[in-house]
């Protein structure tokens, strides 16, 4: 990685790539990239929730990536949030958009590559599934899908921890 200022960093692509699931910066209200190689790429050609991401991890691979610390913006979440309506097939679609990322990157990176990111990928998505989950109102469901996708992780015993809360009627801030 190379700093381009206090706040930034220039890092290849196929790296960004690869390490996602441990750098986690991406926001797509503050993400730009040149358009004809996005619409080469087929942009938002993936129906789900994570478009953005899908349609740039794509994208990152075909070059260089700056991550920012910057603030240039505040996502404001309301209860009409498409992100706040997880169901089967949304969450369906989620690992289905990891699956056809993954396609694509075959033409940079070897099977044996391909297979942990996606098994890395899958984690990160499952964390950021139990995380939304146990900031909503909490249905039983939450708690069975979360039961079912253990992870042996800080997070994991945190948001189950909340869910379980919110279910017994328990404040939880």
């Amino acid at each position: 990685a190379e700093q381009l200022d206090e706040h930034s960093f220039l890092i290849d692509g196929k790296d960004y790539f690869l390490r996602f699931n441990q750098v986690r910066k991406f926001a797509h209200l503050a993400t730009m990239y040149k358009a004809p190689a996005a619409r080469e790429l087929g942009f938002y050609n993936y129906d789900c929730l994570s478009a953005d991401f899908h349609s740039l991890c794509r994208l990152s691979l075909q070059g260089k990536v700056i991550l920012s610390a910057r603030n240039v913006g505040q996502w404001l979440e309301h209860e009409n949030n498409e992100s706040k309506a997880l169901n089967k097939e949304t969450i369906r679609k989620e690992l289905g958009s990891l699956d056809d990322i993954a396609v694509y990157a075959h033409n940079y990176f070897s099977e044996t590559t391909i297979t942990e990111w996606l098994k890395k990928m899958r984690q990160y998505y499952y964390q950021r599934l139990f995380y939304q989950m146990s900031k909503r109102e909490v249905k039983i469901q939450y708690l069975f899908f979360t039961i079912r996708h253990f992870q042996l992780n800080y997070l994991y015993f945190t948001c189950v921890g909340r869910i379980v809360l919110k279910l017994c009627r328990v404040p939880v801030r």
